[in-house]
């Protein structure tokens, strides 16, 4: 805003006020949507007026860069993704290992900068007195040894805890700016697809939901979910808290569904806690426990590569856009997305498989 004016007033244009307008978080939608509620305008006028001196330094100092012919002699740091991803990360990283104290898992900004700042780079130059938490002293001592860090209690313990009877389940969510249904936010997140392995017996069944694209998806995603989940069985998720965050939502627009919503939250469990917890590790998850990391570790037969849409942001945003397409290709991308889906609990199945194998 401040650049603006600046360009602005040297234009000669009579600027007398500067406003930022952002959507408002707060505003839930219901009936004719209230373009003066869904947004908030403040004014910054004083904060602009404040800053030109410095807007005319800079633009001074920009043009002497832009004329100077050497790379600016800049250091990595915070700054290269602080308050936004730079776009010269790639070269400014370039002789970084693809794997260094920088990815540790769970150490704190501050003392990945000062092992980096401080010349220790890759994994074995760490100190050893470095202050370090169980879990990232077992990452190290895996990537160091090459060895699969394995704890067959907590995991006989765990696998001990589920039913004979498994629902593996997986949400697909999408978000809109501006709220189209009632009873949504400003980018609040909005279920429109599942997938659902049903595990019983040694036999596994499949079952699936995709809404129309264009409608308010989450009545009949309630009503599907709830009629395939039976009354009884493990309902186990990746990363439990997306999954149980979505429902108590969804009990907010449908409270007659509450008590069947609950029930569904109270059986969930989630598998993603052996290996956040580092009962499981390998060092090709090089510290990350997502499934995205896990199952290529844990079954690399396994892979999202081949499929045309791989992973959430993108059947996000094809789901999105779906009732805008011809209807020969609303049928591939729907098929698309019905594929991806299945791949993340179909991957589920396949990592308890392994887990059970271990003890």
């Amino acid at each position: 805003a401040s650049l603006q004016y600046f360009v602005l007033k040297s234009c000669g244009l009579n600027v007398v006020n500067t406003s930022i307008i952002h959507l408002n978080n707060k505003y839930v939608k219901n009936g004719e949507l209230m373009i003066d509620l869904l947004f908030n305008k403040q004014s910054v006028f004083n904060e602009v007026m404040a800053n030109q001196e410095i807007v005319h330094d800079k633009i001074y100092r920009f043009h002497n860069l832009l004329q100077d012919r050497n790379v600016p002699d800049v250091g990595i740091g915070n700054h290269c993704s602080n308050p936004y991803e730079c776009d010269f990360k790639g070269y400014c990283w370039k002789e970084v290992p693809k794997y260094s104290v920088l990815n540790i898992s769970r150490l704190n900004s501050n003392s990945k900068w000062n092992l980096y700042n401080s010349g220790y780079v890759n994994i074995e130059d760490i100190p050893v007195d470095t202050n370090l938490s169980n879990n990232q002293k077992i990452e190290i001592d895996s990537y160091l040894n090459k060895t699969t860090i394995l704890n067959k209690k907590n995991i006989k313990q765990f696998l001990g805890n589920l039913s004979d009877s498994i629902f593996h389940l997986d949400f697909e969510t999408y978000q809109l700016a501006v709220p189209e249904f009632n009873g949504l936010k400003p980018y609040q997140q909005i279920p429109f697809q599942y997938s659902l392995h049903y595990e019983s017996n040694g036999k596994v069944e499949h079952f699936e939901f995709l809404a129309e694209s264009g409608k308010d998806p989450r009545y009949k995603f309630v009503q599907s979910l709830i009629s395939h989940l039976m009354p009884e069985g493990d309902i186990l998720v990746y990363n439990i808290s997306f999954e149980r965050s979505r429902l108590l939502e969804l009990i907010k627009f449908f409270p007659k569904y509450r008590e069947d919503l609950l029930s569904i939250i109270g059986r969930m469990k989630d598998l993603m806690v052996p290996f956040q917890e580092k009962w499981y590790y390998t060092p090709k998850m090089q510290g990350r426990h997502s499934i995205k990391n896990v199952l290529p570790a844990l079954v690399p037969s396994f892979s999202y590569d081949d499929l045309p849409i791989n992973n959430g942001l993108l059947a996000s945003a094809k789901f999105a856009k779906l009732h805008l397409l011809e209807e020969e290709e609303k049928i591939k991308i729907r098929a698309q997305l019905l594929e991806y889906c299945k791949m993340d609990t179909l991957a589920m199945v396949k990592i308890l498989d392994v887990l059970r194998s271990l003890v």
